[in-house]
């Protein structure tokens, strides 16, 4: 099942950064004419990040430098730190909120929008710095396309082979965030829980009532 949900979000991925392309590619061209940008070179980042993600995020720290990892938030152990605490918040939210044992959360139909809430809180705080890919599987198919449009290695794996740090750090921050909840979230919610009642158990006692009277 892992598999399949990664597989068809990177084809997902794949296919909306093609619609970008689609839309978007003429301004893209014009804007790299009239600046003489080549496309695939290090100048054309600023184009590129539309597709993958790049730190520190050229869109507020252009990068002018031959070495970005003199710029502000241009170490590799910063961007790591941000992606992984990034995805990490957004995998503990995730799993305590939706966990059926928790009853906070009266109405659970508000649960997508409260998620939706938290990413958008959490992307406004790690964006600025790396751009703020949270989810692998969007960062590589969106990079496959930029490959196939000319913008070469400076899409895969990136002018500094950061692509990894896209990879892992929110892998890595998504299996601490979910073991986080299971260590300290789960036992409690567990032990002051109200019986949980599925629509199918509620169908059950009330056949097992019709058929006692």
């Amino acid at each position: 099942m892992c598999v399949c949900y990664i597989v068809s979000q990177t084809i997902g991925a794949f296919i909306g950064a093609l619609l970008v392309f689609g839309l978007f590619n003429d301004f893209l061209v014009a804007y790299e004419q009239e600046n003489n940008i080549v496309r695939g070179s290090v100048a054309s980042i600023g184009q590129e990040m539309i597709y993958g993600e790049f730190f520190p995020n050229p869109a507020i720290i252009p990068h002018t430098v031959g070495n970005s990892a003199l710029l502000p938030g241009g170490s590799i152990e910063h961007a790591f730190a941000m992606e992984f605490v990034g995805t990490f918040l957004l995998m503990f939210l995730i799993l305590a909120i939706v966990d059926r044992n928790q009853n906070t959360l009266k109405h659970k139909e508000l649960a997508p929008l409260i998620i939706g809430l938290s990413l958008v809180s959490i992307v406004s705080v790690v964006a600025p710095s790396t751009e703020a890919c949270i989810n692998p599987a969007r960062d590589f198919g969106a990079r496959l396309v930029a490959v196939m449009m000319g913008y070469g290695k400076v899409a895969l794996p990136g002018p500094r082979n950061e692509m990894w740090v896209y990879i892992f750090a929110p892998i890595l921050g998504a299996l601490v965030g979910a073991l986080f909840h299971d260590l300290l979230i789960a036992p409690g919610l567990r032990r002051t829980a109200k019986p949980y009642v599925t629509y199918q158990s509620k169908v059950h006692d009330l056949q097992l009532q019709r058929s006692l009277r």
